[in-house]
């Protein structure tokens, strides 16, 4: 009530396939004594216990043995595949090799959960934000899996990317809705950061075009309080805190190293985003050119990274590498639709991801020097932070601020 200006979104994101190049897959020996289970699999802690429970099996009877995962992204921690070759080997009494098809595995996903996410800003007559509300909905991932986590009616995995909201605003609202589907829902790189720092980074931007400031200007005002300490994301381990002043750093060195400020042709534009998850925080830029046609190409993608401690950096920068062009899939083409009970993306003919010549020829990845006293995530974050930082790019190419994902032409045009 007591703002200057007002503004108001709703964003909208659709489920997403993990599509990774290995589908799952297993190889299962159920005997009366015994299983042996080679699997790539993302929580091998668990296969004993519910192997057992469908063979008869006591945990300690079932063997594992753990193979490269092939992609796993969130998708390989799922049971069913591991269950059903299980269950085939102890009928059939041979071991069993059980592969997916392609499509078998894009129509029978642990989905990442679409979501509406709408957002309502009151800013001052210095265009700075007095009052914030976030209020989401979207199908619960440990409704599903893990019941145990959800308190209060709040599953900690729909909340990240917004329980650590980093700026400093006075008042502030922020609700999460568990709304069932269908579909079942799923870990997807970068979990819930890939729906909440979307919304909240593109309306960051909306908020600093409604104060006619420049938006990485804007953030580093909404940090001037070096003392404050922000809130860690649900699930971070490690003794470093996601402080103002840590964010303020990246935002500087962004600054320093990228071509921000500086004037692009026509058609060209850059855009950005700051996030911390799992004790990572991450400033990003990303360069596109949208056509007459809104189609857009990536030009560059400038990354900070404020991990702590960098044990493998080859493999840090691989991390790195590999959420830039994930992320950009998910935004640019990733859509998973039903008609008549039927998923409609069955292969990548129909549900696209980035090809070679669709990934930026020029990436700039930035490590921040640190004293050592903390270790952060590489393998999740910069999935979900080059995402708003691509929407805001093609708003300030073309113009259109696009609220409904993904990024094609057509949700171009339309916005």
């Amino acid at each position: 009530a007591d703002s200057a200006k007002t503004l108001r979104a709703s964003y909208k994101m659709p489920f997403l396939s993990h599509a990774p190049m290995e589908p799952v897959c297993c190889t299962a020996d159920v005997s009366e004594n015994k299983a042996t289970i080679i699997v790539g699999h993302q929580l091998q802690t668990l296969i004993p216990s519910e192997v057992g429970k469908i063979t008869g099996l006591k945990p300690e009877q079932v063997e594992v043995h753990t193979t490269f995962v092939g992609g796993g992204f969130g998708r390989k921690h799922g049971m069913d595949f591991v269950l059903q070759a299980a269950f085939i080997s102890k009928e059939s009494g041979v071991p069993v090799n059980l592969i997916w098809s392609r499509e078998d595995d894009m129509t029978h996903d642990s989905y990442r959960p679409a979501a509406i996410i709408n957002m309502e800003a009151g800013l001052d007559r210095q265009g700075n934000p007095i009052a914030m509300r976030f209020e989401s909905t979207s199908p619960s991932i440990s409704a599903i899996y893990f019941p145990p986590l959800i308190v209060d009616g709040i599953d900690p995995w729909s909340v990240e990317g917004i329980d650590n909201y980093p700026y400093d605003t006075p008042n502030l609202m922020f609700t999460y809705k568990d709304h069932p589907t269908p579909l079942a829902p799923g870990y997807f790189r970068s979990v819930s950061n890939n729906l909440n720092v979307m919304a909240m980074e593109c309306f960051i931007d909306e908020c600093a075009l409604k104060a006619k400031k420049d938006p990485l200007e804007y953030r580093l005002k909404m940090l001037e309080m070096e003392s404050k300490k922000y809130p860690l994301s649900v699930y971070t381990a490690g003794a470093g805190i996601a402080t103002g002043a840590r964010m303020k750093r990246a935002l500087m060195m962004l600054k320093e190293r990228s071509n921000w400020g500086e004037d692009v042709p026509d058609g060209h534009g850059r855009g950005m985003s700051l996030m911390e998850a799992y004790n990572t925080v991450v400033a990003a830029i990303v360069e596109v050119t949208v056509s007459a046609s809104f189609d857009v190409l990536v030009n560059k993608v400038v990354i900070i990274a404020d991990a702590g401690v960098i044990v493998r950096p080859d493999q840090a920068l691989a991390q790195i590498e590999g959420s830039i062009a994930m992320g950009l899939s998910a935004a640019l083409w990733g859509e998973v639709t039903v008609e008549g009970g039927e998923i409609q993306q069955t292969n990548f003919d129909t549900y696209r991801v980035a090809r070679i010549n669709e990934v930026p020829k020029l990436n700039e990845i930035h490590f921040a020097e640190n004293d050592g006293t903390y270790v952060g995530g590489l393998g999740e974050p910069v999935t979900a932070a080059v995402q708003p930082a691509l929407g805001n790019a093609i708003f300030a190419a073309c113009g259109k601020r696009v609220r409904s994902l993904p990024f094609t032409p057509e949700n171009i045009n339309g916005a």
